[in-house]
This record gives C-alpha cells, structure tokens and sequence, in this order.
C-alpha cells in the first residue's frame, strides 16, 4: 500500500484497495461453496488494512483464504443448509396462511440466522477455533451486539437491492457501496473483537491483570463545572452594597482627613 504526502491521495489508494478487494472477494466466491473461506479472507486482510498492518491485498488474502478453507467451507455447507430448511419454512407458511404470531416467529429466527452466519466467518477469521467454537462466538458476539448485528446485515442487503433495482449500473452501485459497508463493518468487527478479547482475556490480554484491563478502558470526558450564576442587581441594590465604611481606602482616607482637621 504505497503512501502519499497528501492525506486525500492516501484516503483515495486505501478506497481503491477496498474495492480491489471486494472484486477480489468475488472472484473467489464464484464456486459458491468457497463463498465462506472467501468472506473470512476479506475480513481478515481489511481488518490488517485498517490497522495499518497490511502488506498488500493478496498475500492476506490467500493465506486466509487457505487456512480457513476446510472449517469455512464446512460452515458455508451448515448456513446454507439452515437458510433452506427456513426458506421452505416460509414456503409452507405461505401455502398454510399461518398466524401471524408465526410469521413473527419465524422472521426473528432467520434474521438472527443471517446475523450469526454474517458473524461467523469474521469470527473464524479473528480466532483459531473449533467449528462449534466459532457458532457459539458467533452467536455471543450476535446477542450482544444485536443492533450492530442488524445494521451491519442490513447494509450488505441494501447494496444487492440498489443493484437489482438499477441493473444497467449494478455493477458500480455494487462495487461502491459494497466498499463503504465493507470499511463500516470492519470498524465493527476491530472494536468487537478488541472488546471480546479484553473481558474474556484471550490474546494479548490473556495475563492481563484487573489493573492494566482498566486502565485500557476509555477515560470519560472530564466535564467542566458548571459556573453559579451571578445574581444581577439593580442600581439602587449595587450602589447600598458598596459603602464607605467598608472600603479600607476610604476609612484610611477618612481617618487621615479628620486627623488634619484636629491639627
């Protein structure tokens, strides 16, 4: 990733990575049963792009893409099989026009469904698990992060709609809101996963005393006092306020002229 002097030409090379990267993403996902291992590469290189850690794009992305394979195919295999048996769900509760306490039902669990496979392979990405391992982490960072969970699901389908409902530029409405949700979710997934890390002590704060875990914690903003009001008086209140006896100056004054006086 080269680097500029000018912070616009900067920010202009690291959009254009993105983009590489999402076209790059892509390619890989062609095969569809690679669309796993294929996502848990493109997290893993920008979440090193966006901490400054990168050393390119494929380099990354291939070393992700190949050792994650076996458990992310085998998690492509679980999701999709999932969203069928779902699919068919809403099928029959279409043919059987069922209550609408079970359409409700039935809408949570898929979405909760779609945020725990958008966060397993970031997860699998982050962490060297166990497939069951990577669900629960899944599933955790879903349930306690339930409205970014949602948003961030809801800003990959927003770019798959616009595309569809512009076919002629599909391709560029895809490629450039696919980048900005790309770098949103990213800076989810870093602050999640730093999150994660800290109460659960794994990676560099597995020896972390309860000293050092707190002082990791962010400061908050120290606010200033707030100044008492002044009480406004009126002319005749500010003038009976000041009298002569209570000025030094006036009594010294006063004392010297009456000491003249005598003489």
């Amino acid at each position: 990733m080269q680097k500029y002097n000018s912070p616009m030409l900067n920010a202009v090379d690291d959009i254009i990575d993105y983009m590489l990267l999402n076209l790059l993403t892509l390619v890989c996902c062609l095969p569809v049963f690679t669309i796993g291992a294929a996502m848990t590469a493109r997290t893993f290189t920008a979440m090193k792009m966006l901490r400054g850690q990168s050393e390119g794009i494929k380099k990354p992305f291939f070393r992700s893409f190949k050792q994650n394979f076996v458990q992310a195919t085998i998690l492509t295999v679980l999701m999709f099989g999932m969203l069928g048996f779902l699919l068919w769900d809403w099928y029959l509760v279409g043919q059987w026009e069922a209550s609408l306490l079970t359409k409700a039902l039935l809408f949570g669990a898929t979405v909760f469904v779609l945020m725990v496979s958008w966060m397993v392979f970031p997860f699998l990405s982050r962490y060297t698990v166990t497939i069951g391992e990577a669900l629960k982490g899944a599933f955790v960072m879903a349930f306690t992060h339930l409205f970014h969970s949602f948003f961030g699901l809801l800003i990959i389908i927003i770019p798959i709609l616009f595309g569809v409902w512009h076919m002629y530029w599909a391709w560029l409405i895809w490629l450039a809101l696919t980048t900005a949700t790309l770098i949103i979710n990213t800076n989810f997934f870093i602050k999640a996963f730093d999150k994660f890390e800290v109460e659960q002590r794994i990676g560099a704060y597995e020896n972390a005393t309860d000293e050092e875990l707190a002082a990791l914690g962010k400061l908050k903003k120290q606010r200033e006092p707030k100044k008492p009001e002044v009480h406004k008086h009126t002319l005749s209140e500010a003038a009976a306020l000041v009298r002569p006896e209570d000025d030094p100056e006036e009594e010294a004054t006063g004392t010297e002229s009456t000491g003249s006086a005598e003489e």
